[in-house]
C-alpha cells in the first residue's frame, strides 16, 4: 500500500510540474510602444521600462519553465525505476 501511495504521489508531483512548466512556456507577448502611453512627458521612458520588464519576466519564465520540465523528467525517471522494481 505504501508503494502504491508513493507512486501516486510521484505521478501527482510530475503532473503539477508539467502543468506549471507549460504555463511558464506560454508566457509571452509584445511590449506596448510609446504611442500606448499617449502624448505625455516620459512616455518613451515608460515604454522602455515596460519593454525591459517584459524581457526580464520572459527570461525568468523560460528559466522556471526549464527547471520545472527537468523536475517533471526526473520524477518520470524515478517513477519508471519504481515501476520496474
Amino acid at each position: 500500500m505504501a508503494l502504491r501511495f508513493r507512486r501516486e504521489a510521484l505521478g501527482s508531483c510530475a503532473t503539477v510540474a508539467k502543468s506549471a512548466s507549460d504555463a511558464f512556456a506560454g508566457l509571452s507577448g509584445l511590449a506596448p510602444g510609446k504611442a500606448a502611453f499617449g502624448d505625455v512627458p516620459g512616455s518613451q521612458a515608460m515604454a522602455t521600462a515596460v519593454s525591459d520588464l517584459l524581457r526580464m519576466s520572459g527570461t525568468a519564465a523560460e528559466i522556471l519553465g526549464s527547471r520545472l520540465s527537468a523536475v517533471d523528467r526526473t520524477l518520470d525517471a524515478v517513477e519508471q525505476t519504481v515501476n520496474r522494481s
